[in-house]
């Protein structure tokens, strides 16, 4: 066996003393290496090893992080973190119709029709959907207290809708429809962007 060792083209710098010192071949390897010339040596090679070449990057190709870029992605994060509180608890079917109707009262309001008409339509729309009335208040009190926020005022705790809950569909269409007069009122003043009151919230 130290003859073959000696043969072997890849295991030419392997000495041994005596042979009780060579290495036992693993199962599924030959313990003897035939001498024939051509014969690859099996003994230390790794079946289905894919080498992925590491290229380092020239120092001139650094570059500093941008700061703006770093404040935008703090910002998305903040936006969709508010964007999944305002959500739980509900459905995207709720909040769906739920956004529709702050639209539909926004219209109303630039439409210049009067807040009775307004508030009525608003209320018939809401009488459709009963199953929804528990995520309307939820979404409706969320909505009342961010844009309080906004405004620098008190507000509720989030996720408290006791505010709203002992009202009927007509003081929250009441609510939708008051909320779109002041925002658009803000909006003809300039101040609208600084209110953060928008449209819809979901």
């Amino acid at each position: 066996m130290r003859e073959q060792i000696k043969n072997c083209p890849q295991c030419r710098r392997t000495r041994f003393r005596s042979p009780r010192l060579a290495p036992r071949a693993p199962k599924g390897i030959p313990k003897s290496f035939p001498s024939e010339p051509g014969y690859t040596c099996t003994m230390n090679s790794n079946r289905n090893v894919k080498l992925i070449p590491v290229l380092r990057r020239p120092r001139s190709q650094w570059q500093i992080p941008d700061l703006k870029a770093t404040e935008l992605l703090v910002e998305q994060q903040k936006n969709e973190a508010r964007a999944k509180a305002f959500a739980h608890g509900t459905t995207p079917y709720g909040r769906e119709i739920f956004r529709r109707l702050l639209d539909l009262a926004w219209r109303r309001v630039d439409e210049k029709k009067s807040a009775l008409e307004a508030i009525q339509e608003v209320q018939e729309e809401l009488a459709k959907f009963p199953e929804l009335h528990s995520e309307f208040v939820l979404m409706l009190s969320r909505t009342v207290q961010e844009d309080r926020e906004a405004l620098g005022l008190s507000s509720t705790p989030e996720d408290d809708p006791r505010e709203l809950e002992g009202t009927s569909p007509w003081g929250w269409a009441t609510v939708m429809v008051l909320r779109a007069r002041l925002a658009q009122k803000l909006n003809d003043q300039g101040a609208g962007s600084a209110s953060g009151i928008g449209r819809t919230r979901c």
